[in-house]
């Protein structure tokens, strides 16, 4: 029992007690002490009756508590022996499908295993490169036509040898399936797919990849491999083609640091008046498994002004790298314009944030009127609506390069929509490892 249960249990005994003695006095004061036995027989029975009614009470909550332990214990019980039985098969699986590689041969070219997997890649390698660096090749308009010139490459090498790769495919198909179907539902299911993923090289998370995109794979292996990220490692392959196919046609694939750097960081920007302060609130409130805060905080706990973020990049630059944990997950309000006394705005160097990894940009729009009342009522600065909307399109400008040059998505959103970029936010945190 926990301890606050224990305090609240003898508080409840002695007020229970001295309620039911206080009641008795207040009832009989006037009357003369008891002289007789009989009396104090009477105070006895009243006082045993009052006492056995609140015990017998207590006793019913006891046998819940106890009843709800024993719940707690059976249900984990339950849960291990779940997940012992799925482990069991699991592992079973997954010794067969590296046995089924290990067996994996050309009769022909005396290759077999990883050898043979290898040999296969090399056969289809370049006509892959060829229809990727096709002029619009991952348009979004050409998806089909892009997916139909993969399949015919991928068919050159998959029919000769259907025999090998088909079994070879299915194998992996139902072992993940296994996992997606199977896997207890209050354990991650992640960690088996990466188990299955550590047994696999590149050249197998290749031609995985071109299987998926397929009609072979499309229908049934495609939907695990997306949403279980399985081809992240293929992410940052040193061959350009097959990073870009992972993610056109695997979008919800993790974006990994090819130096294994972990990106940790949401940025959230805009100009005055975008309510980035409200979202801070709220995300706070919410109690996300992440650091809320903002360039402002950081200069002030350093003892410097949050008001000349252009004369204290240095700082600010120094105060990102030296003080946020790499194991951390941060949310941080920022602005790439910072804006100046006459109404100008001054764009702050981008090597402020440079050395940072983001994993996403996070901009916040605001109606024109709320942008010049904030900068009048906050800053004292007056704008006309031809300064507001040069100033907002620069810092819009500004956070599009900025996630260009990290190479990582920039998602808008009207100050309006902030259920949306709660929303967003929230998503973007939950697929942290």
């Amino acid at each position: 029992m926990k301890r606050s249960h224990i305090f609240l249990f003898w508080t409840l005994i002695i007020l229970t007690t001295l309620s039911i003695i206080g009641v008795y006095v207040w009832r009989l004061w006037d009357l003369k002490f008891a002289t007789e036995p009989g009396a104090f027989g009477t105070f006895g029975d009243y006082i045993g009756g009052a006492l056995g009614a609140f015990t017998g009470l207590l006793s019913v909550i006891f046998l819940y508590f106890t009843y709800s332990k024993q719940l707690e214990i059976y249900s984990e019980q339950k849960r291990q022996t779940e997940q012992q039985q799925f482990e069991q098969t699991f592992f079973h699986l997954l010794d067969n499908f590296i046995n089924l590689r290990e067996h994996l041969k050309n009769e022909e070219e005396r290759s077999e295993g990883l050898a043979y997997l290898h040999s296969v890649r090399l056969l289809i390698e370049k006509d892959i490169d060829r229809v990727c660096k096709e002029k619009d090749s991952f348009n979004v308009l050409n998806n089909v036509a892009t997916r139909n010139k993969i399949e015919e490459v991928y068919k050159t090498a998959f029919i000769s040898e259907s025999d090998q790769l088909g079994h070879y495919f299915r194998s992996l198909y139902h072992l993940l399936k296994y996992i997606e179907e199977h896997c207890p539902k209050d354990v991650k299911k992640k960690m088996y797919f990466d188990l299955v993923q550590a047994q696999m090289n590149t050249d197998e998370l290749y031609l995985t990849c071109l299987n998926g995109i397929s009609s072979y794979g499309r229908k049934k292996l495609r939907p695990l491999l997306n949403d279980s990220s399985f081809l992240e490692n293929l992410a940052i392959d040193e061959n350009e083609s097959i990073r870009q196919l992972v993610y056109f046609f695997y979008p919800k694939t993790k974006q990994k640091d090819p130096n294994g750097v972990r990106k940790n960081v949401i940025l959230v920007s805009g100009t005055e008046g975008t309510r980035k302060g409200e979202l801070a609130k709220i995300l706070i409130s919410e109690h996300l498994p992440a650091r809320v805060t903002s360039i402002q905080a950081m200069l002030i706990r350093a003892n410097k002004s949050p008001y000349e973020l252009i004369k204290g990049c240095d700082t600010l630059k120094y105060i990102l790298e030296t003080t946020m944990d790499p194991d951390d997950i941060y949310v941080v309000n920022c602005s790439f314009c910072e804006l100046q006394k006459d109404g100008r705005d001054e764009r702050i160097p981008s090597t402020v944030y440079e050395n940072i990894n983001p994993v996403a940009v996070i901009y916040l729009h605001s109606p024109i009127d709320y942008l010049i009342h904030s900068v009048k009522h906050d800053d004292k600065v007056s704008l006309d609506e031809e300064r507001a909307r040069l100033y907002q399109q620069d810092e819009e400008n500004a956070a599009l390069e900025y996630a260009g040059m990290k190479e990582i998505p920039l998602y808008k959103f009207d100050t309006k929509d902030m259920p949306k970029v709660v929303d967003k936010i929230r998503g973007i945190v939950a697929a942290f490892d």
